[in-house]
């Protein structure tokens, strides 16, 4: 059975820039020495123009990124800032190398900056995680993988392709470009990529993330008794269609919700979302009125006290988008997100896409996406999630503080977990 590890998109978010980019032009700078960060005394000041470019990154806007990026580039060229924000985009383009000589561009004229030198080795520890890959392409995905999973594609590209279309239908949301995806063979690799730690990983299950413009998963071979996988992938893609089609402003009980409620639609199974297991902690709470409120959800149903709470809160979540959906008719998902992404003003951003889990425990019913079964992990046995914040500077473990910076965690929501 699967559990989930959010990294809510929020499903979506490279490291950020700055913990602040989103809400001001200002952010603390660091000078680097080689054995730890010192504070000047000075702030860099980012020009203006800056954020609104992190505002299209946050969205996994590239194009529009991009557009307003030329612009700024003629009317003030030779700035580290472009060269820094070009080296962001490359990187959610999957272009690494590219993304590394831009941002070695920008560190030469600004030695020291502490948010590029994270972002350049996140992007390097990228490179490293997939060096050895292969690359399959289909008309709207592309899939890196190790050449030992090639078995795996297939199955995997009628698992994608149905989505494309099932989902595309469903929520009103096509990405302009293929959408790369990353399948790991082991904990290691998907630890460099994802940036969840190993304890996530292999303590608490994780198994899928949506973040970085990008969904990563592991290989069903890396686990001894495999996992849902290709129901995982496509929980992925909802989360990938909801980032791109609210600017990442959904808010996480509904980001949840409706993945859970589609994530099997691709196998044209209607709304058979939820199990017997699931239906039997819905019927208690609702005689009893003790249902976790979508307040509780937030930042990240981890952090719900225990794995029924967090199973419940999944099944909560699904069922108030099938009330949409029944209410709103077919379309009533699809003009949910709309109205979301049309908002003049939004709660805070979705940071990044929850994770999926799987249980290590035999003897229980396989589930989809944030189903939970009793587990090892104590707290959260089916729903532990990436936490929202501000990168530490000390790699390679990647520990952020449970604390949300400015602007929704991690200043785009393309970096943060």
């Amino acid at each position: 059975m699967r559990r989930r590890i959010r990294a809510w998109a929020g499903g979506a978010a490279v490291l950020a820039l700055a913990a602040g980019l989103a809400v001001g032009l200002s952010v603390p700078a660091y000078a680097h020495t080689l054995s730890r960060p010192v504070r000047p005394a000075q702030e860099v000041v980012r020009p203006e123009g800056y954020a609104q470019v992190v505002d299209e990154l946050r969205a996994w806007n590239l194009e529009g990124a991009e557009r307003l990026l030329a612009r700024l580039k003629a009317e003030k060229p030779g700035l580290p800032e472009w060269e820094g924000l070009e080296g962001s985009i490359f990187y959610l383009k999957g272009e690494f190398s590219k993304s590394i000589e831009r941002l070695d561009s920008a560190l030469r004229k600004r030695a020291g900056d502490s948010e590029w030198l994270e972002l350049r080795l996140h992007v390097r520890q990228s490179q490293a995680a997939v060096e050895g890959f292969k690359v399959h392409r289909t008309p709207h995905f592309e899939i890196w993988h190790d050449p030992s999973d090639a078995v795996l594609m297939p199955y995997l590209v009628e698992t994608l392709e149905a989505s494309y279309r099932v989902l595309g239908d469903e929520l009103g949301v096509r990405p302009s470009r293929p959408v790369r995806v990353e399948v790991f063979t082991d904990a290691s690799r998907f630890n460099k990529a994802s940036t969840l730690s190993q304890t996530e990983i292999e303590g608490k299950g994780a198994v899928g993330i949506c973040k970085f413009n990008k969904i990563m998963m592991l290989s069903p071979g890396a686990l001894l008794r495999g996992y849902r996988w290709l129901d995982t992938a496509s929980h992925e893609y909802v989360h990938y269609l909801i980032v791109v089609g609210t600017k990442n402003r959904t808010p996480i009980w509904l980001h949840e919700g409706i993945a859970k409620y589609l994530e099997r639609r691709w196998r044209g199974l209607g709304d058979d979302y939820l199990h017997p297991g699931e239906e039997m902690l819905l019927a208690p709470a609702r005689e009893t009125n003790t249902f976790i409120p979508f307040q509780r959800m937030e930042p990240s149903l981890i952090y719900l006290d225990t794995p029924d709470d967090v199973q419940l809160a999944y099944a909560e979540a699904a069922s108030a988008a099938e009330f949409i959906q029944r209410r709103g008719g077919k379309k009533g998902l699809a003009e949910a997100l709309r109205a979301i992404g049309r908002a003049k003003e939004a709660p805070a951003p979705a940071k990044t896409e929850a994770p999926e889990a799987a249980s290590r425990r035999s003897g229980r019913r396989s589930s989809s996406a944030g189903r939970c079964a009793p587990a090892p992990a104590p707290r959260c046995s089916a729903s532990a999630s990436s936490r929202p914040g501000r990168w530490m500077r000390t790699p390679p473990t990647w520990k952020p503080s449970r604390t949300p910076s400015p602007g929704g965690g991690c200043g785009w929501g393309i970096a943060c977990r």
